[in-house]
C-alpha cells in the first residue's frame, strides 16, 4: 500500500512540475511600444548546454511614428545591437521594408558537467538606433522575452549597468542617472534545468542505485547460504550490468561522460554490480551442488557368466 501511494505521489509530482516548467519568466513588459519608441521581442528556441549558447529569434515592433505612411514598412533605417552573440552583433532593418524576424545565438557560459544543477547566465546588451538624415539617433527599446523551451526555465531581468561618460556609451543609449554618471540597461539572462527535468534525472539515478542494492542483497544472501543457489541469477546480474549504460544515456539533456553524476553515482553502481556478480559466483562455488560422477560399469567376464548358470 505504501509503495503504491508513493508511486502515485511521484507520478503526480513529475506531471505537475512538467506542466509548470518551460515558460520564460520576464519582467512583465507589454508588446505595444509607446509613441516614438521600439519594442524588441526575444523568443528562445533551443538551449545548447554543451555549446553554452541559446538560440533566439529577434523581432522588432516599432511604434507608428517609426513606420511609413502605409504602416507596414519602416520609415528610417533601424539598427539593433545585441551582445554577446556568436555572429554579427549588429542587425540592420532597412527603411522601406517590412521588418523580418532574425535568428541570433547568445553566448551563455555555464558548466554542463554539473548536470542537472547546471546554470547558464550572461548579461545581454540590447540597444537600437534610428538613422535620421545620416545620423544615428539612439532609441530606448523595451526588451521582453516570450516563448517556451521544454525542459528549461529561463528568466530575464533588466538591470542598470554603470558606464563611463563617453560618446560610445551615449551612442549605445546610455542615460544619465542624475549624478553625472551614465547607466546602461542590460538584461540578466539565466537558464537552468526545469524541476521536471531535475526530478526525472534524479528518478533515473535512483533506479540505478536500486538495481545495485538489489544485486548486492541477492548475492550476499546466497553467499551466506540463506537462499538456494540459482545459476540463472548470474545472467540476471550480467543483464543489470549492461542495462546501466542505456539508463545513463537516457538521462534528459544528455550529460557528457565525465560529469559529476558519473563519479558520484554511475561509477559506483557499476562497481557494485561487478562486486555482486563476483560474490554470487563465490556463493555458487561454495554452495552449488557438485556434479554427479558417472559410475564406470565393467563388462562381465566370460568365466563369471558360466558360473552364474
Amino acid at each position: 500500500m505504501v509503495v503504491a501511494v508513493t508511486a502515485v505521489l511521484v507520478y503526480t509530482l513529475v506531471a505537475v512540475l512538467y506542466g509548470l516548467s518551460g515558460r520564460v519568466q520576464t519582467t512583465g513588459e507589454t508588446h505595444t511600444p509607446p509613441p516614438g519608441a521600439l519594442t524588441i521581442v526575444l523568443t528562445p528556441q533551443t538551449v545548447n548546454a554543451a555549446g553554452e549558447s541559446i538560440t533566439m529569434t529577434l523581432e522588432i515592433e516599432p511604434s507608428d511614428a517609426l513606420m511609413s505612411a502605409g504602416g507596414l514598412a519602416l520609415s528610417d533605417d533601424i539598427t539593433v545591437l545585441v551582445s554577446p552573440v556568436l555572429a554579427s552583433q549588429s542587425i540592420d532593418f532597412p527603411a522601406g521594408k517590412i521588418p523580418q524576424t532574425q535568428t541570433i545565438v547568445v553566448q551563455t557560459p555555464g558548466m554542463i558537467e554539473n548536470w542537472p544543477a547546471d546554470t547558464y547566465q550572461t548579461q545581454m546588451l540590447v540597444t537600437a538606433t534610428r538613422t535620421v538624415n545620416g545620423a544615428a539617433v539612439p532609441l530606448s527599446p523595451a526588451v521582453i522575452f516570450d516563448g517556451q523551451v521544454p525542459g528549461w526555465t529561463l528568466t530575464g531581468v533588466t538591470q542598470n549597468l554603470h558606464a563611463e561618460q563617453s560618446a560610445t556609451a551615449l551612442a549605445l543609449g546610455a542615460v544619465s542617472d542624475g549624478s553625472g554618471s551614465l547607466t546602461l540597461p542590460v538584461l540578466e539572462l539565466t537558464a537552468k534545468r526545469s524541476w521536471s527535468t531535475f526530478a526525472f534525472g534524479v528518478l533515473l539515478l535512483g533506479l540505478m542505485i536500486a538495481i545495485a542494492v538489489l544485486v548486492l542483497l541477492v548475492a550476499i544472501t546466497v553467499y551466506r547460504g540463506r537462499r538456494k543457489v540459482e545459476p540463472s541469477f548470474m545472467s540476471w546480474i550480467g543483464a543489470m550490468l549492461f542495462a546501466t549504460i542505456p539508463l545513463r544515456s537516457f538521462l534528459p539533456g544528455a550529460p557528457p561522460i565525465g560529469s559529476w553524476i558519473d563519479y558520484l553515482v554511475v561509477l559506483w553502481v557499476m562497481i557494485a554490480l561487478v562486486v555482486g556478480l563476483v560474490v554470487y559466483a563465490a556463493g555458487w562455488a561454495r554452495w552449488g551442488s557438485p556434479s554427479i560422477p558417472v559410475t564406470q560399469v565393467s563388462e562381465p567376464r566370460k568365466g563369471d557368466a558360466g558360473q552364474g548358470l
